[in-house]
């Protein structure tokens, strides 16, 4: 039986992406519920700023926050899977990002779905949304750093071939 290269090994990102998805998970439910929120932001500002913020401000706050970590989990999501799988299929990079992409904005749709089902928590369109722009934006922006690299890569080798 021939073994995996260490290097090779599907295991640590599989981990990591098993680990990042309970974790969204964990958050669409009542832990990661608007009040909850917003009492961490309460707690972190009030010593800052030395009152706590007005109640239009932090839910204000509370909104922006929300729907960047919406943004953000759902990149790194993508970034965690991508990378991980990258180096161990030998598929063209724009095909294996184009799977990922429809993975991840299939797992924003079942989070939103599993939110439906929460005691107050709410599904809601938008952050599904929210989440395919951050998995959308992050893959454009890999992908065409990929062929940056390639290109450069590729001007340098023949640079020194000269």
């Amino acid at each position: 039986m021939k073994s995996i290269p260490r290097s090779k090994s599907i295991w640590i990102p599989l981990i990591l992406m098993m680990s990042w998805m309970s974790v969204i998970f964990l958050m669409s439910t009542s832990v990661g519920d608007w009040h909850h929120s917003q009492h961490i932001i309460q707690w972190v500002l009030k010593p800052v700023l030395g009152h706590p913020l007005s109640s239009n401000n932090l839910e204000t706050l509370n909104f922006i926050l929300r729907k960047l970590a919406h943004f953000s989990e759902y990149a790194f999501l993508l970034t965690l899977i991508y990378w991980g799988l990258r180096s161990r299929l030998s598929i063209k990079p724009q095909t294996l990002m184009a799977g990922v992409l429809f993975f991840v904005i299939l797992f924003a749709i079942s989070d939103e779905y599993h939110q439906s089902f929460v005691p107050g928590r709410t599904s809601q369109l938008l952050d599904v949304m929210i989440d395919s722009a951050g998995a959308s934006v992050t893959a454009i922006a890999t992908i065409l750093f990929e062929q940056y690299r390639l290109k450069r890569n590729s001007s340098e080798s023949h640079i020194s071939d000269l």
